[in-house]
């Protein structure tokens, strides 16, 4: 009787080391997946903002290179359109 109460014990004990150890895999595994998706939302939400930030005429794409294509050529590398000498001197006269 005490050969089988010894053995059901050892069973138990070996139960218990292997719920342990797969409480604390499940423990791991659940932290990844949260780290996983708090990275993905970052991602997302720098994305938006990123495109936010580029909604005036800028697309970009997925390589985050910048297409310029629809931005008015006057304006397209951000020089501020040409005033004649006329226009200059009626608006500020001397």
């Amino acid at each position: 009787m005490y050969k089988y109460l010894g053995q059901n014990y050892l069973s138990q004990v070996k139960i218990d080391a292997e719920y342990k150890t797969k409480r604390k895999q499940l423990k791991q595994i659940q932290e990844m997946k949260k780290q996983l998706l708090n990275q993905q939302k970052m991602q997302l939400y720098q994305r938006e903002t990123y495109k936010s930030q580029n909604s005036s005429g800028v697309n970009v794409n997925l390589n985050n290179e910048q297409v310029i294509s629809n931005i008015p050529t006057s304006n397209r590398f951000g020089a501020l359109n040409e005033v004649s000498e006329e226009e200059m001197d009626h608006s500020h006269p001397k």
